[in-house]
């Protein structure tokens, strides 16, 4: 039989039933229970109806069936309702009775009227109801914001679940959202809501405190959603740092070679012009030339490759200088660890920093040179400062460096020049300089199946090290000084004085000191470096690799040249603010693709069954509940992690793995007493 049935008014919502005519009185059964013979039946004026269709409806098995079959919508039926809302929302006027809604939704997407009652709650992400009782259309950009956030958790939930999900063009906005949120993280406009959402989706106990964990899981959600384009932390990380790995294209005359500059250059003097760096090193920028060795000690020259002086003879103002900028925009030169080997970031082109300004073996180059008389009681005799020519013997690593030092048949001059700068160092121990102790470097090497192998090496104790640290700390003081005596406006590394801890020894440990004035600065005004033990300490022994170095270079060969200043006080203030910035950024950078490749290190180990770590826990905090440790075996790299223990202050020195997440960055160890 035919029944009436009706949608209407119910409180401050929507009801649906069908009308009972018994009685000559309008009366409405709620279908409000899987059993019809439950449902409450309510007299209901006619006033408060909104839309009346009818159905035929034979017995109360055909109201149940009805109920099974049309009342109840099917997965997603009010997302797809939603989404052809939103396409058609100008054909509507605003603000909409109920029942244009009703026959809206009807007539162009097929429903059954009474379906559109159970939507009510969907409906208010487009619609609010007015005071009398019609509905008016949001703002379009509440709506679209709120359309995001459906089809957002909707994708989140599926991608958290999957490694890989099936192309599908709605979520291809999103993709290219999580990208953003990757690289700009907090400062991307869709960070609170998709971690947000995530956090809704995951409900992860304490998740907000744990490192990286948001973004760790943004991650995997981006990489299963988009898996021809997947992300590793390392590259995301040179993506925030805006490292690219094609070369800047030179402009102008700089790729001219220094041969072809006019020569008002001496031309070196010496037995033996040698660099010393790591044997990855190509931008060789720093070179000794020994002159000349006696009882007492030894003469020497350090030379340091001279880039100012391109960039003051090509134009006007060396600011327009193609190199300069290049040099401005990238500050300085990051070295990273990647599956092609060490790859480095250069401040300058490579054809400029590797090749025509590198100290290469073999090759003539135009050099700052600063010669000196070092004795081996650690007194030094400051000669003077020349530009010139220099042809490089050998390009040392530091261990062919520290193989000549200790063989008594090489040449002697190795073996006095080790002393000298042994000496030097002993002198700035008496100054109240800090013994930072041995540190180690980490050789990380990436396979293409990308099996992680580290291998530690601790140059400290190379005697080779020692002369190369002596040497740049002596150019440095040396040239803060030329600066401060001639009044020439420079940038300082400035530490103020520190105090002692009760019974520590001399030289002390960084761990010995505390530092009461705060941390060290960048000044324009001359002051000593408590820290390393000297008067003044103006940074340029690596022009090549670092903006700071090259900016005191040009100061001082254009002072040297002219007897006048280049860049003023403010000029170097300004440059000494965006320089910290951008270093800082970097640095952090670098750390944390070394961090990641250690975390995977790690996870490789505990598949493998090795699951013991040497460690040192050195503090805890509270607000995380993460214990940061070094990790001795790995060269004290510092990792958060989280301990499971019941006494968060108890320290300890070795920890079993319980579980590394190379997403996240969340690591779970126990503590081996």
């Amino acid at each position: 039989m035919n029944t009436e049935c009706v949608i209407f008014h119910q409180k401050n919502s929507l009801a649906c039933g069908y009308i009972d005519l018994s009685n000559s009185k309008i009366k409405v059964n709620y279908f409000l229970t899987s059993e019809p013979s439950n449902n409450e039946v309510q007299e209901i004026s006619a006033s408060r109806f909104v839309y009346r269709w009818t159905e035929v409806i034979e017995s109360n098995a055909d109201k149940l069936e009805f109920l099974k079959t049309k009342y109840i919508p099917k997965k997603d039926f009010s997302y797809s309702l939603l989404r052809y809302w939103q396409k058609n929302l100008d054909s509507l006027t605003n603000p909409v009775p109920l029942v244009d809604l009703v026959h809206f939704c009807c007539e162009n997407y097929d429903l059954a009227p009474h379906i559109v009652m159970t939507l009510e709650s969907t409906m208010a992400t487009y619609f609010k109801r007015n005071v009398h009782g019609h509905y008016e259309l949001i703002d379009k950009y509440i709506v679209t914001q709120r359309q995001w956030k459906i089809t957002t958790k909707k994708w989140l939930s599926v991608a958290m679940e999957n490694t890989v999900v099936p192309w599908d063009h709605e979520y291809q906005p999103l993709v290219e959202q999580l990208r953003c949120v990757l690289i700009n993280q907090q400062n991307s406009k869709h960070w609170s809501d998709i971690t947000s959402i995530l956090f809704q989706i995951n409900n992860r106990e304490n998740a907000k405190n744990i490192e990286d964990y948001w973004s760790g899981t943004v991650l995997r959600c981006y990489n299963a959603l988009a898996p021809n384009k997947k992300l590793s932390w390392p590259e995301i990380y040179k993506l925030r740092a805006k490292l690219v790995s094609k070369p800047t294209q030179l402009c102008g005359e700089g790729g001219k070679d220094v041969v072809d500059m006019p020569v008002k250059f001496r031309i070196s003097r010496g037995t033996f012009t040698f660099t010393i760096d790591s044997a990855q090193t190509r931008d060789f920028d720093d070179a000794v030339t020994i002159l000349h060795v006696d009882n007492g000690g030894i003469a020497i020259s350090v030379h340091i490759a001279n880039i100012a002086s391109l960039m003051l003879m090509k134009t006007t103002d060396f600011k327009e200088d193609p190199l300069f900028k290049e040099a401005e925009k990238n500050i300085t030169s990051v070295y990273i660890p990647e599956i092609s080997g060490q790859t480095v970031f250069p401040m300058l082109p490579t054809e400029i920093s590797e090749g025509k300004y590198s100290l290469v073996e073999g090759k003539l180059r135009q050099c700052i040179s600063y010669d000196f008389y070092i004795t081996k009681t650690g007194d030094c005799q400051f000669v003077g400062i020349y530009p010139e020519y220099i042809r490089i013997d050998r390009n040392l690593s530091y261990e062919d460096a520290e193989v000549l030092i200790n063989d008594d048949n090489a040449e002697p001059f190795w073996q006095t020049l080790s002393q000298c700068c042994q000496a030097l160092q002993n002198k700035r121990f008496e100054n109240g300089a800090i013994d930072f102790g041995q540190s180690e470097d980490l050789d990380i090497t990436i396979s293409v199946e990308d099996v992680v192998e580290i291998k530690v090496t601790s140059r400290e104790s190379f005697k080779s090290a020692n002369i190369i640290s002596e040497l740049s700390v002596l150019v440095n003081s040396k040239i803060g000084e030329f600066f401060a005596k001639n009044g020439v406006p420079a940038l300082y590394k400035s530490h103020p004085p520190f105090t002692l801890k009760t019974g520590a020894p001399k030289p002390p440990k960084i761990s010995d000191v505390i530092f009461q004035n705060g941390p060290g600065s960048i000044t324009t005004i001359p002051s000593p470096n408590s820290v390393i033990g000297v008067n003044y300490y103006s940074q340029q022994t690596s022009p090549l690799r670092r903006f700071y170095d090259l900016l005191l270079q040009l100061q001082l060969v254009y002072f040297i040249g002219t007897n006048c200043i280049l860049l003023s006080e403010y000029e170097l203030k300004n440059y000494a603010k965006k320089i910290q910035e951008v270093v800082g950024e970097k640095s952090q950078i670098e750390k944390n693709i070394i961090k990641h490749w250690v975390i995977k290190y790690l996870k490789q180990n505990l598949e493998k069954g090795e699951d013991v770590c040497n460690c040192i826990s050195k503090r805890y905090d509270g607000n995380t509940g993460l214990h940061h440790v070094a990790l001795t075996d790995l060269g004290n790299v510092i990792l958060q992690v989280k301990v499971d223990t019941k006494n968060p202050s108890e320290r300890f020195k070795v920890a079993q793995l319980l579980s590394v997440d190379h997403y996240t960055h969340h690591v779970t160890i126990k503590p081996i007493l």
